[in-house]
């Protein structure tokens, strides 16, 4: 999953600064939004950017230089004392917890990829209607022909376009039981009317 390096202001004012995992830009805008952190600047982490593991740090901190021979002091003015890195460089700058996916765009993401499937079994199912193929799909003419399909394209249809709606209207419960009653009754009065 990529990570992203953001500055942003928290609540009272304080500019933070770290690192989060997400699956996208928005998706890490969104999930600062959750944190209460304003986004400032919010960017794909660049490999000097991403926080070390605890695994490479335990192996940056246990590294041990190899052996030089001896030499006079006089010979190597270089001071032969071992400085471990910064804490900065070690941990991250700040600590944030990880962002998941939240489970309505993931539920967009796949009525979308339905939606667009549905749509691949009507262009093709209607091409197979109206014109003689020197071949037979007989899966997509029992989907282009199924009203259960039909009812699926409908609701996942009905699901995209008003949750886009709600998440336009600056979401909230009210708004969210509305879109779902508008959302119910529309899909009941088609299966009432058209099956």
């Amino acid at each position: 999953m990529p990570q992203f390096t953001y500055t942003a202001i928290q609540l009272d004012g304080q500019r933070v600064s770290g690192t989060i995992e997400s699956f996208s830009l928005q998706a890490a805008h969104d999930a600062l939004k959750q944190m209460h952190l304003v986004p400032e600047e919010i960017h794909e982490s660049t490999a000097s950017e991403q926080p070390l593991t605890p695994e490479q740090a335990e192996k940056l901190l246990s590294f041990t230089p190899p052996a030089v021979p001896d030499e006079t002091p006089e010979e190597n003015p270089v001071s032969s004392e071992i400085t471990t890195e910064s804490p900065e460089v070690l941990s991250p700058k700040s600590e944030s917890p990880s962002s998941y996916f939240p489970l309505l765009d993931t539920l967009r993401l796949y009525a979308g990829w339905l939606l667009a499937w549905y749509a691949l079994v009507y262009a093709l199912g209607s091409y197979q209607h109206s014109r003689p193929l020197p071949f037979r799909i007989p899966f997509v003419e029992g989907l282009f022909l199924s009203p259960l399909v039909l009812s699926f394209t409908l609701a996942a249809y009905l699901f995209l376009l008003l949750s886009g709606i709600w998440k336009a209207t600056g979401k909230g419960i009210f708004k969210g039981l509305l879109a779902t009653l508008i959302g119910v009754a529309g899909f009941v009065l088609y299966r009432m009317n058209v099956l």
